[in-house]
């Protein structure tokens, strides 16, 4: 069934359904609720779109419409905001009587629609709002099963549809396609490019190194505080995230965790608040925010359902390093929870072509929108005046501290540290028509050696072991092995003093290049 009415009627209708589904007490109760969300300084919230009932994950077209899946409503909406003023002044329903139509995804012009076990295409759509076409089933082949059945869905930079599989139950090991991530082919055939995934409601791929970050729900019932859920980093197909034998970095579970030891798995970039249903997320793309939020991840968190205190019901800000590391988690947007009473659950985020972030809230079906304005921002303290009658010679001022050296290395998924977390061993790579990369650390890292994996092929792998010779004969020894014809440089960092020294070997000569040289002569006088 389709919904078209003149643009008066549709504002009449809207302002009606909001005030249904927020549930009563006038137009005054909405703008006191949306006056409860806190916000950074300079930034505001707004209604983009009311009574869209089950609102959950959003898609854009190029030209800016905006589809809604929902999990319980079994719909699907469009959304347009015509006169670009930030509010949708169109809606259209797309389809009706699906089985949760959660995931959306947009590509070509068509309109991918994922149910619980179908993947549905609506060919040609935005010419078509008033009367949508009968969809073509892309896959009927997924799993049936309702629990963690519902599916977020995206195209990743391939342009191939990337499906997940949650777990069909609360803790279980039912082998594939279940807890995975999968990616179809055009004909609906798939392969699976990470397992050990319960349940991901949510991903984006980074745009400066095209990598797939998403989030996981953790288990339930291991107490409050048990386990975190996740914010997870694939860095090669196929690896493997822990579930149901380990949660988090190192919660082994009770019944799994003795199969298989977290050693074995990929741990979560970063652990996320326990049971606080991570949803959506995205990487800022735009150039609205300031510069502090510019490729940083937002996170929808829907909102814990069965811990005793409550927690979630908010967006959050994870904050990546230099190095691509996430060294930050922090509340952007709350208020949805006042006290232990709720009356909103974001579900996913979205960033618009003018830099605004939209945020979906399947409780009271509303999409809002977070804008930047940095005139709303408060003036900082004036500078105060300066002392009436300063000395006219005031003693000069002291010598600076010396810099403070860099501390220990800090291990990720690229970074190797040797040595007390001394040492900070990198590797790149390049091929001889200059594509280049960075590696994986693989778990095979001891004290003092290291494998890198390449993520971009099959079996190419560099071997680096490290050796402090200070106790021999001065010399800080790399060695790196590679069974590989790629150039690469092994980057060795001192974070005590900060000295770098690089060991290269070219394009084309796969053998074993050995270093034995002074690289850091002053390293071994501690």
């Amino acid at each position: 069934m389709v919904s078209r009415f003149p643009v008066d009627c549709r504002l009449r209708l809207a302002v009606l359904l909001g005030l249904m589904a927020i549930g009563g007490g006038g137009v005054g109760a909405q703008v006191s609720r949306l006056s409860q969300i806190e916000l950074p300084d300079g930034f505001s919230i707004s209604f983009f779109a009311e009574g869209v009932m089950g609102a959950r994950s959003l898609a854009q077209s190029p030209a800016g419409t905006v589809f809604v899946g929902t999990r319980q409503a079994d719909v699907v909406h469009a959304l347009i905001d015509s006169d670009g003023d930030g509010t949708a002044d169109e809606r259209y329903r797309i389809a009706s009587d699906l089985n949760s139509p959660n995931g959306v995804a947009f590509r070509n012009g068509s309109l991918y629609v994922a149910e619980i076990s179908r993947i549905l295409r609506y060919d040609d759509i935005e010419n078509r709002l008033d009367s949508p076409p009968s969809p073509a089933v892309v896959t009927a082949n997924l799993p049936s099963d309702r629990s963690h059945g519902w599916k977020f869905i995206r195209f990743g930079p391939d342009g191939r549809l990337y499906v997940p599989v949650g777990a069909p139950c609360n803790i279980c090991d039912a082998g594939d396609p279940y807890a995975s991530i999968l990616r179809l082919a055009a004909d609906g055939s798939y392969q699976i490019v990470a397992r050990g995934v319960r349940n991901t409601v949510g991903f984006d791929w980074q745009p400066t190194t095209g990598r797939l970050w998403f989030t996981d729900n953790g288990r339930d019932w291991l107490g409050d505080d048990r386990p975190p859920d996740e914010l997870n980093v694939l860095t090669s197909n196929r690896q493997h995230f822990g579930y149901p034998f380990c949660h988090g970095r190192d919660i082994s579970d009770p019944e799994f965790g003795s199969l298989r030891s977290c050693s074995e798995f990929r741990p979560p970039a970063r652990e996320l608040g326990p049971h606080v249903a991570a949803l959506g997320m995205r990487f800022y793309t735009g150039t609205m925010f300031p510069e502090r939020y510019r490729g940083q991840i937002f996170i929808a968190e829907h909102g814990s359902w069965n811990r005793s205190q409550k927690i979630g019901y908010r967006v959050m800000v994870v904050r990546l390093g230099g190095g691509g590391q996430p060294i930050a988690y922090e509340e952007f947007a709350t208020g949805w929870l006042q006290g232990q009473a709720e009356w909103g659950r974001p579900v996913d985020v979205m960033v618009r072509a003018d830099g605004s972030l939209l945020v979906s809230d399947d409780e009271p079906g509303t999409i809002y929108r977070i804008v930047y304005d940095p005139g709303s921002e408060p003036e900082p303290d004036p500078e105060p005046d300066p002392d009436p009658d300063p000395d006219p010679d005031p003693d000069p001022d002291p010598e600076p501290d010396p810099p403070r050296p860099d501390g220990p290395c800090k291990p990720n998924a690229e970074t190797l540290c040797l040595h007390g977390d001394r040492y900070e061993v990198r590797v790149e790579w390049w091929t001889g028509d200059g594509e280049t990369g960075s590696a994986l650390v693989a778990t095979e890292a001891t004290q003092d050696s290291g494998l890198f994996r390449f993520f971009d092929a099959e079996n190419w792998e560099i071997l680096v072991k490290v050796l402090d010779g200070c106790d021999v004969n001065g010399h800080y020894w790399v060695y790196g092995a590679s069974t590989t014809d790629l150039g690469y440089v092994i980057r060795v960092a001192d974070t005590a003093t900060g000295d770098v020294k690089e060991y290269r070997n070219a394009p084309g000569h796969p053998a074993a290049a050995i270093t034995d040289a002074k690289a850091f002569p002053d390293s071994c006088r501690r």
